[in-house]
Parts: structure tokens; C-alpha cells; sequence
């Protein structure tokens, strides 16, 4: 989990730098014609998330860690500051 925790940390960062990485998910909303920031990104993630489970029986297991960490992640970084409906 570490490994793969400073992995996604590292392709974040990169990001604003302009360093061109194979991570389909970023690379490939710019293929599309879509400039997203990595606050949308998330914020899409999320929202998305929440629609496809909410379909779903709340008793059933759902995924923790990594919408946990995405929506902490949101906070850090304001998610205030942009639009997450620009999709």
C-alpha cells in the first residue's frame, strides 16, 4: 500500500509540472478535449462514486479507503475552488 500511496502521490505532483506520464485517467481526458485540474478530477470521482453505490443496499460492503481518501484529499486542497458539474 505504501508503494502504491508514494506512486499516486509522485504522478500528482508531476502533474502540475507538465511531466508526461501513461496514467489513462489524466492523459486521457486531454485526448478527449477535456482540461481537468486534479480538484475536478476528484471531485468527479467522488460524486460518481456516490452515484453508482447509492444504487445499491446500504447494508452491502462499499469501498472506504479510497473515497476516504479522496474526499480528504478535496479538503486540502479547497474544493471550493472549482466546479465538479463541468462535465
Amino acid at each position: 500500500w505504501a508503494c502504491l500511496i508514494w506512486e499516486r502521490i509522485g504522478i500528482a505532483r508531476e502533474m502540475d509540472h507538465g511531466v508526461q506520464d501513461n496514467n489513462f485517467t489524466v492523459n486521457g481526458a486531454k485526448e478527449v478535449g477535456v482540461d481537468l485540474s486534479l480538484t475536478e478530477l476528484l471531485a468527479i470521482c467522488v460524486a460518481e462514486n456516490d452515484r453508482r453505490l447509492g444504487a445499491y443496499d446500504p447494508r452491502l460492503r462499499r469501498p472506504r479507503v479510497v473515497p476516504f481518501i479522496a474526499r480528504l484529499a478535496l479538503r486540502m486542497v479547497g474544493r471550493g475552488k472549482t466546479s465538479p458539474a463541468r462535465a
